[in-house]
């Protein structure tokens, strides 16, 4: 009362039919899925990963979005050049009082003194449910008190 593993010819065919069938489908999705993944606008990051600006323990803003070719990253690395060359151009004359929003050719800055620091954009204005001039205004609050406590720690006014 054996079971007899003798494979009929019919069965044969029917396993390398379901096996050629299996090959195609995967060289189908290998053939088709980046094509269709280039077909979808890809960002880079995603808005719910931020890179944030911290200056004196504050955070002033928080990057989502890439600008001008930048990505989000990269857009963090300037901010903290600019917010740097600032910093040491001003010396024992930073005030938190040179922090001012500014807007020029449609966009909006945020300024220390003569030095643009970030530029608030649409993406993150509608990513916050803001105007960039809005946003500029919350950012600006943010370096000032970043700059008054980065005062206070390191010149002790």
């Amino acid at each position: 009362m054996g079971v007899s593993w003798r494979m009929t010819r019919w069965t044969a065919r029917r396993a390398a039919g379901w096996t050629a069938a299996g090959l195609l489908v995967a060289l189908l999705v290998t053939l088709v899925a980046p094509w269709s993944a280039m077909a979808q606008p890809q960002a880079t990051e995603s808005p719910e990963d931020a890179w944030e600006i911290v200056l004196a323990g504050v955070v002033v803003a928080r990057i989502r979005f890439g600008l001008g070719g930048l990505t989000p990253l990269e857009r963090q690395h300037l901010v903290y050049q600019r917010l740097r060359e600032a910093i040491e151009s001003y010396d024992e004359s930073l005030s938190p009082d040179l922090v001012h929003v500014t807007e020029s050719g449609g966009q909006v800055f945020v300024n220390l003194g003569s030095y643009v620091i970030l530029t608030a954009d649409e993406a993150h204005a509608r990513y916050h449910q803001s105007i960039p001039r809005g946003l500029a205004e919350v950012w600006a609050a943010n370096l000032r008190r970043a700059v008054e406590r980065y005062v206070h720690i390191n010149f002790g006014e």
